[in-house]
Order: structure tokens, then C-alpha cells, then sequence
């Protein structure tokens, strides 16, 4: 959960300090929220979500009904989501090196 936090902070370091202009000017709400990085709501919202769903079972439950019925098919579409996610990474660095 760090990872919320710190975003946050080096989104107003580098709205406040890395890039100015040498205009004296403040940082508004919305240079800073272009800055933050948004996939970190997202991380937020869906470890929520599951904690929520989690939260009536023990353990024994949890392995038993929530592992095979929840956890099981979100790590293959972790697995797809991450292989487009590199791939759209290459395809964009491929083309910011090499136009086609």
C-alpha cells in the first residue's frame, strides 16, 4: 500500500519542484492529479473489493471456497493483463527508438 502514498508525494515533488519554470507559481489540485499515477486507485479499489468479499471466511473457508472460486481465474487474467501491458511497453518504446 506504500506504493499509494509515495505516487502521491513524487506527484507533488515533481509538479512543485522538478519542473519549474522559475515563474513563482503554485501548484493547483489539478497538475498534481495529472501527475499521480491512476493505476494506483485501481490497485486501492480492487484490494477493497476483495477484502470485502474475504472478509466473513476463516482460513480454512477462504482455501476452500474463495481460492478456487475468486482467486483462481483473476491470476489468469493477472497473467494476460501483464503480458499486454509489457507488450504495449515494447511496442511503444520500439516506436519512440525506430519510427516506422
Amino acid at each position: 500500500m506504500w506504493i499509494g502514498v509515495w505516487a502521491f508525494v513524487l506527484s507533488i515533488v515533481a509538479a512543485a519542484r522538478w519542473e519549474r519554470t522559475g515563474v513563482e507559481t503554485r501548484t493547483g489540485a489539478g497538475e498534481i492529479w495529472r501527475r499521480f499515477p491512476k493505476f494506483v486507485l485501481g490497485f486501492l479499489i480492487a484490494s477493497l473489493l476483495i477484502t470485502v468479499l474475504s472478509s466473513g471466511y476463516d482460513y480454512a473457508q477462504y482455501k476452500k471456497d474463495v481460492v478456487p472460486g475468486l482467486v483462481t481465474p483473476l491470476q489468469a487474467l493477472r497473467t494476460w493483463a501483464f503480458t499486454f501491458a509489457f507488450l504495449s511497453i515494447g511496442l511503444t518504446t520500439g516506436c519512440a527508438i525506430s519510427p516506422l
